[in-house]
C-alpha cells in the first residue's frame, strides 16, 4: 500500500514549504516527516473479506519558529481537509480524511527546536483480489 507515498507527493507539491516531507519519523537527521500510528481499524467488513480501514497518521515538524512551524501546519492541514481524490496504487480506494484539531506544539525538543504535529485519520477501502479456483473434473 502506498498511501504515505501519496500523501507526501500531495504535500510535497504545495508551494513554499521550508523542506520537503520525508517518510519518517523525525529525528537529528529528518525535521519532517510524516508516519503511521499505531491502532488502524477496520470499521466494516464484507462476506467477501473487502475492508474499510482507519489509519491514524501523524505529520511532525521539528522547527525554531513556532509561527512558521504552525503557519505551514494549518496550511497543511487545510490541504488534507479539501483532499477528495487521491491516486493509489490500486490496493486500495481513498475515502476521507479526518483532520484531528488543528497542529500543536508537544512541547518536547530535538536539536533545541520545538517538535509540532497534526495527527489525521485517512479511510481507505481495500478489495481482495480473488483468484479463480479451477476445479478437477471429478469433483464437478
Amino acid at each position: 500500500m502506498d498511501l504515505l507515498n501519496q500523501l507526501s507527493k500531495k504535500i510535497n507539491a504545495m508551494p513554499d514549504l521550508p523542506t520537503k516531507i520525508s517518510k519518517a519519523t523525525i529525528d537529528a537527521n529528518y525535521a519532517f516527516g510524516i508516519y503511521n500510528l499505531g491502532g488502524s481499524k477496520v470499521i466494516e467488513e464484507d462476506m467477501a473479506g473487502n475492508q474499510v480501514k482507519l489509519i491514524p497518521v501523524e505529520i511532525a515538524y521539528r522547527s525554531n519558529d513556532n509561527t512558521q512551524a504552525m503557519n505551514m501546519l494549518t496550511r497543511i492541514s487545510n490541504m488534507l481537509e479539501n483532499i477528495t481524490e487521491l491516486e493509489t496504487d490500486g490496493s486500495y480506494s481513498y475515502v476521507s480524511i479526518d483532520v484531528q484539531p488543528q497542529g500543536f506544539d508537544t512541547g518536547a525538543a530535538i536539536n533545541n527546536e520545538a517538535v509540532f504535529i497534526i495527527d489525521f485519520s485517512v479511510q481507505i477501502e481495500t478489495k481482495l483480489e480473488r483468484k479463480p479456483r479451477f476445479y478437477r473434473k471429478e469433483e464437478l
